[in-house]
């Protein structure tokens, strides 16, 4: 379930609009149900991505720029 929800918000987020191709690079996080890969413009934004799906304390407002959306 935790893994729909953030495909859910990865997805709103794509919709809303993101600099650059967004599938040039990508983060493989591995986890108990499986790999879960994230593409961004960036291998930066990637990491970032990555990161906010696997770690709580990253999802705050003043991170979002660094997952590669516009404001």
């Amino acid at each position: 379930m935790p893994l729909i929800r953030a495909s859910v918000l990865m997805l709103a987020l794509t919709l809303a609009g993101c600099s650059g191709g967004p599938t040039r690079h990508k983060a493989v996080v591995k986890s108990p149900t499986g790999d879960v890969t994230w593409w961004g413009p960036t291998q930066a934004v990637a990491d970032a991505r990555a990161r906010w799906y696997a770690d709580p304390s990253y999802r705050v407002a003043g991170n979002i720029p660094r997952l590669g959306y516009r404001k």
